[in-house]
């Protein structure tokens, strides 16, 4: 579904190299569950495994990508905590960026669905952060970080640009599209009900595998339901 990439900064008196912490979510249609993998390293290293968990009943594009980032972290610091390695909960950082872009079945980046670069240099004040948004909108705001170590510091950052009000515990309920049928009894779904965050990933998805819906003249209103259920099962 998506690779997220965390680069961390430190103070130069910290003598530290940037630290990379890499989360991918994969589903798996057949288990329904959503895959979380977690690696980290040195910038321009090798990553190394830190944990593979999964979340339970999970439904993909049931929500944003920022939210299910955020769920992750979330759930990565509250249960699978034994696994959280020193490196993201000791030194307090000074600068913070986030890309997220989205991966097929096979692995591959097919779309920057929703593309997000976040940065958080240290302000005038201790604990105070200026983040920066510049996709999917532009956007900046004051962020406050108590404990500005990486983990705490990511979190913080996908607080402050996730809307939404959301429970860490439970899953989220699946989106349900209307399907209509044509008299030839082909199936559609309303293409303004697909979540916004999920259009331009569909879209890329279309395209690439040159799918029904990519290039039809039903496709401005309406998206061939098999499509859809392709773009969520990959």
């Amino acid at each position: 579904m998506f690779k997220a990439t965390f680069l961390f900064s430190f103070p130069s008196d910290e003598l530290m190299e940037p630290l990379r912490f890499e989360v991918e979510a994969m589903h798996v249609r057949s288990e329904g569950r959503m895959i979380l993998t977690f690696n980290y390293g040195r910038d321009g290293r090798k990553l190394t495994p830190m944990h593979t968990g999964w979340l339970d009943n999970y439904t993909p594009w049931c929500e944003s990508p920022v939210a299910l980032l955020l769920r992750a972290l979330q759930t990565l610091k509250n249960h699978w905590y034994v696994n959280l390695r020193a490196e993201l909960h000791v030194t307090r950082i000074e600068a913070l960026e986030l890309s997220i872009v989205g991966v097929d079945a096979c692995g591959e980046t097919d779309v920057r669905l929703g593309h997000l670069t976040l940065t958080l240099p240290r302000a005038t004040y201790y604990d105070s952060f200026r983040l920066n948004q510049t996709v999917p909108e532009s956007r900046s705001l004051p962020v406050r970080v108590m404990h500005a170590v990486p983990i705490d510091a990511a979190l913080s950052a996908l607080r402050a640009i996730q809307q939404d009000v959301m429970d860490i515990e439970e899953p989220p309920c699946a989106s349900n599209l209307d399907v209509v049928t044509d008299s030839s009894g082909v199936r559609y779904v309303l293409r303004e009900q697909i979540p916004s965050y999920a259009q331009a990933a569909f879209d890329a998805f279309s395209r690439r595998f040159r799918l029904a819906s990519c290039g039809s003249i039903k496709s401005k209103a309406l998206v061939h339901a098999r499509d859809w259920e392709h773009f969520v099962a990959a």
